[in-house]
């Protein structure tokens, strides 16, 4: 598409070489220092007509331009967009650029730099508070998420009438700021840090108002999106470039250049965000620069974007492919004026091997304003149809049209809402397969309330019309189980395993029939990754995913392979297509702790009957897979006996080996690992995970640990797997520790995590 084709149809575009408008009536008054016309460099100037400028830009140097609000082009607010084309010239970004603003109460649209560090950290809720994104960027540094040099945010706000239904349901949740403010006030932002976008240099921003979606493009590239409801607020204030009106006079100071700026009254199309932002190949550029490479490997994979995580998992496999469905989490769960939930959207990636990943479109968009989020669900694929089954509750009380939603695909790429809303009553939802019968059984929640909740069945042969079994699958006490969350139920080999719930509530039934009687598993838990769902995958192979909580809702993603004992209960350990590539490996340097500690580069021996035994290896990649056997001697094993390993360890107290250090801890008469993780910031503890019922552990065990990035992932003897987060990039060092036992450690080896 040519550049210059979608200012044709703008209602107004302003080419800042003179005052008089390239299309609209709003000729354009100059305050103070700027100049018109300003000559580019050839370069920029050629940069500027390949997207539809005319290679001037104007000079600010504190001053701005105004458009009356006579001269504002008249916008329908049922959709709009807006296109800028700017340079900060000291890469600060700490001024109005474009907007009519006046107060947060009256605002129309906004696009500002501001300072991300003076953002809120913390959301109100009652008594308690949670952890906005800007905590993760700008309020922990050196962290994980931490953003590195501006701590400027580019941000637009955009303003509506509010709705008083949210704003309601806000104060009766206890929500306070700076979430209630916003939605009393009818404001949404989108924003982006400056450092991950550049701060020096030319960048084409746009701004797409959809009515289900405000989108945030820079250079082309989508870095942040929330979902309205309302239209566009008219403007009451003038509409100014490089300034804003507030309630104390107007407020400029930008100093850049400013080649163009475009105002449509309709939502442009991702054709034309490419091209006015320099095409195809100059968008997949940034789109590396700005995002990062696409990975072909799913394992520990978060989706790219500084407020975005993976959210709820729903595998699926078609026969052919492996397909990985899973909601993407903005704003830790605060989307869409929610408190806790909102905005959630399905997205897809695919494989045939577990080892090269494809990502695809978002799946299942947000569609419609009442939607308040798509929730977790199943897949099923029936005579050429998809179809998908979620959780999909109203927002707005006028539209109580909340439950099981239901949307098809005719390639399980693409998929569309379908009526009615609800398709089902209910909450999450899972949809299982009889093949011996061809019955599809779609298993979600009863609305009953007190002391307990069931897991009900419908049952279906087309996956559209539905009848409502009497009996319930399972029913439990409220206050021990959550079985209302992601309940997925499947059949492997001949036994029935019904998932339901999340945390220490949540866990693991089993059955010789496909509904029962059950009898509890043991563990009653398997993992630490948050409601997992399993698919098949050949030969015979059962595929878990789940997330790994990064401070809140959502994550990263984590893969398991389910093993199964001749008892029919289930273990975990990690797919061996998604091991990480690993270098040469490290040259660990021995140094004992204490007495009675023995070894060299690859074994450790530690003689601690009586008390403690530590000994350190030095040399250690921060990012690495580290492997061995620990084999303990059975005679000198009691209660308090307790040995393993303090990775990344950063200290240099010989009193406190593990300071500052994941450690991987195994109990053997308890039967218990556990993986205490704490932070090198001021947060404290961030993770503190552990697996019981793990036999075998006063016999050799192997045990794999891979570290990547702050995430610590352990498989103990390919049977159990234990994950959780450690940042603290400066250890280098390992601590083997022993308490009450007499312990060797054999066949050490570490060796660096390559970049994916």
């Amino acid at each position: 598409m040519n550049a210059a084709a979608p200012f044709a149809s703008a209602a107004a575009l302003w080419r800042l070489a003179v005052r008089r408008p390239a299309r609209g009536t709003g000729e354009l008054l100059v305050h103070g220092a700027v100049t018109l016309g300003a000559e580019l460099s050839p370069a920029a100037a050629d940069a500027s007509r390949r997207r539809g400028g005319n290679g001037r830009a104007a000079y600010f140097a504190g001053g701005y331009l105004e458009i009356p609000l006579a001269g504002l082009p008249r916008l329908t607010g049922a959709g709009m967009s807006l296109c800028m084309r700017l340079c900060d010239r000291d890469g600060t970004w700490h001024a109005p650029l474009f907007g009519s603003y006046g107060a947060d109460d009256t605002v129309s649209f906004f696009l500002e730099g501001t300072d991300g560090a003076a953002k809120p950290f913390t959301i109100r809720h009652g008594e308690n508070a949670h952890h906005t994104p800007y905590r993760d960027l700008f309020g922990t540094p050196g962290g994980p998420r931490a953003v590195r040099g501006s701590t400027a945010l580019l941000e637009f706000t955009w303003g509506t009438t509010p709705h008083a239904g949210i704003v309601a349901a806000l104060q009766e949740r206890g929500c306070g700021e700076p979430l209630l403010g916003e939605a009393r006030n009818g404001i949404m932002k989108v924003n982006v840090p400056v450092s991950d976008v550049g701060a020096h240099g030319w960048h084409d921003v746009v701004v797409r108002f959809t009515g289900p979606k405000l989108e945030l493009f820079v250079d082309g590239v989508l870095v942040d999106e929330e979902f309205p409801v309302g239209t566009t607020r008219p403007s009451t204030a003038p509409l100014l470039i490089g300034a804003a009106a507030a309630a104390d006079g107007i407020r400029a100071g930008f100093h850049g250049l400013v080649d163009h700026v475009a105002l449509w009254d309709r939502a442009l199309s991702d054709r034309e965000i490419t091209a006015l932002s320099g095409g195809a190949g100059e968008v997949a550029h940034r789109r590396g620069e700005i995002l990062g490479a696409a990975g072909e490997q799913l394992q520990y994979w978060r989706p790219p974007g500084h407020n975005a995580r993976a959210g709820d998992c729903m595998p699926f496999f078609d026969g052919k492919t492996f397909h990985l469905y899973y909601l993407v989490v903005r704003r830790n769960h605060h989307g869409k004026w929610q408190s806790g939930h909102g905005g959630l959207q399905i997205w897809h990636a695919s494989t045939r091997d577990l080892h090269r990943w494809r990502q695809h479109p978002i799946a299942v968009p947000i569609s419609e304003q009442w939607q308040s989020w798509w929730g977790t669900g199943s897949f099923a694929l029936h005579e050429g149809t998809w179809f998908t089954y979620q959780k999909g509750p109203s927002l707005l009380p006028e539209q109580p049209c909340g439950g099981v939603q239901l949307a098809t695909s005719t390639d399980g790429v693409h998929f569309t809402a379908q009526p009615p809303h609800p398709a089902l009553p209910g909450y999450d939802c899972d949809i299982f397969h009889d093949v011996t019968t061809g019955t599809y059984h779609l298993l979600t929640t009863d609305d009953r309330t007190g002391r307990e909740v069931a897991v009900v069945r419908w049952t279906s042969r087309d996956l559209r019309n539905w009848t409502r079994v009497a009996e319930p699958v399972l029913v439990a006490a409220r206050a021990e189980y959550n079985i209302d969350i992601c309940p997925h139920l499947f059949e492997w080999n001949g036994w029935y395993y019904l998932f339901a719930g999340f945390d220490e509530r949540g866990g693991v039934w089993m059955s010789r029939q496909p509904f029962g009687p059950w009898r509890q598993h043991c563990p009653i838990r398997l993992d630490i990754p948050t409601v997992p769902k399993t698919a098949p995958f050949p030969p015979g192979r059962r595929i878990s995913a789940g997330f790994l909580a990064d401070r809140g809702w959502g994550g990263n993603v984590v893969f398991r392979e389910l093993i199964q004992h001749r008892d029919g209960t289930l273990g975990t350990r990690f797919p061996p297509e998604m091991a990480p590539a690993t270098g040469p490996p490290a040259n660990l340097h021995f140094r004992p702790l204490t007495g009675g500690a023995s070894g060299d580069s690859s074994a450790v021996t530690l003689a601690a009957t009586a008390g403690a035994g530590a000994a350190m290896h030095g040399g250690m990649p921060a990012n690495a897979r580290l492997r061995f056997t620990v084999t303990p001697d059975p005679r000198t094993l009691g209660p308090f006996s307790r040995f393993g390993v303090a990775l990344r360890c950063g200290g240099d107290d010989p009193a406190r080996p593990e300071a500052r250090a994941g450690v991987l801890s195994l109990h053997p008469h308890t039967g218990t690992v556990t993986l205490s993780t704490t932070h090198a910031q001021p947060d404290g503890k961030v993770s503190d995970a552990a697996i019981t019922d793990v036999v075998g552990l006063d016999r050799p065990v192997a045990v794999e640990v891979i570290m990547s990035d702050d995430i610590v992932d352990v498989c103990i003897d390919g049977r159990r797997t234990i994950v959780g987060r450690h940042w603290n990039p400066a250890g280098d060092r390992l601590t083997w520790f022993a308490k009450h036992a007499t312990v060797t450690f054999a066949g050490i080896d570490a060796a660096p995590v390559l970049a994916p």
